[in-house]
């Protein structure tokens, strides 16, 4: 674990990263990554804590559910909100990922507290008869959830210069090394909320749903930015591929159900009223 979480400003090995998350589906695995990590020095050193974001971002998509639960507990709640306060006094470039990243973490622990059905890797199957205030309001989660996911890229990328991005070095790498985990995520809850809105959309008027609409055009655009930006970055973090978008915006409201607008109560014609 401290060859992993190592205190110097180079990527962590991803086989040595790999078969952590992996010894945790054994017996008590979870208790003893996250007892192991956190013995780290977290609020030392700034590479450590910025590791340690990301192996925890991939042992709660990859590793046993257990972590997950397990996080979900108050104590271990409260590490995170302790170790976000320690990296807000700190101003530099790095340190403003960092907490950007503690903040992320929570809010996928949060997130994955409301949809149990959710795996860690934010795999489930929305379909059309499922809940509408239940899609609804998934939506806008997801929306909350994507947002964080690129101001993190954003602060990321902000952090480098381009002669830095230009440029394969191990301190490069160990920046943009958790770019692999929030496109991972990006591309699945980008699905998922096309899958949720066309459920929302296909039982609502327009006007109900514009909001909506709005805001998932509005992201649609921030993930082309960042798949583009993350297109330059391929081959310094060895990516086979990088994530798609469709190169027109899914038209959501083409789905809407206008019809609905005509079952609404009206008032009596007047030749009815006594």
């Amino acid at each position: 674990m401290s060859k992993v979480l190592s205190g110097k400003e180079k990527p962590f090995d991803g086989l040595r990263a790999r078969a952590i998350v992996l010894l945790t589906h054994r017996t008590n695995g979870a208790e003893v990554f996250l007892k192991m990590t956190q013995s780290q020095p977290l609020r030392m050193n700034r590479y450590t804590a910025w590791k340690y974001c990301n192996l925890l971002h991939t042992a709660l998509r990859y590793g046993t559910p257990q972590i997950l639960e397990l996080m979900q507990q108050p104590p271990q709640q409260q590490l995170l909100y302790a170790l976000s306060n320690y990296w807000a006094y700190h101003t530099d470039a790095l340190c403003g990922c960092i907490l950007e990243y503690l903040q992320l973490l929570l809010h996928k622990i949060s997130f994955h507290q409301n949809y149990a059905f959710f795996t860690g890797a934010l795999e489930a199957d929305i379909t059309k008869e499922w809940d509408l205030d239940l899609c609804f309001q998934l939506c806008t989660d997801i929306f909350d959830y994507l947002d964080d996911l690129l101001t993190l890229q954003q602060s990321i990328f902000s952090s480098l210069t381009l002669q830095q991005l230009a440029v394969v070095t191990p301190e490069t790498l160990c920046r943009l090394q958790p770019l692999i985990n929030i496109a991972a995520e990006c591309s699945i809850l980008y699905d998922q909320a096309s899958n949720a809105m066309a459920t929302v959309c296909g039982k609502l008027p327009p006007i109900d749903v514009m909001g909506l609409c709005n805001r998932f055009y509005a992201l649609y655009q921030r993930l082309r930015g960042f798949y583009c930006s993350l297109q330059q970055a391929k081959i310094i973090l060895k990516m086979d591929s990088v994530p798609e978008l469709s190169t027109t915006v899914p038209d959501f409201l083409a789905f809407s159900n206008s019809s609905t607008c005509g079952r609404q109560p009206t008032a009596p014609p007047v030749w009815q009223v006594e």
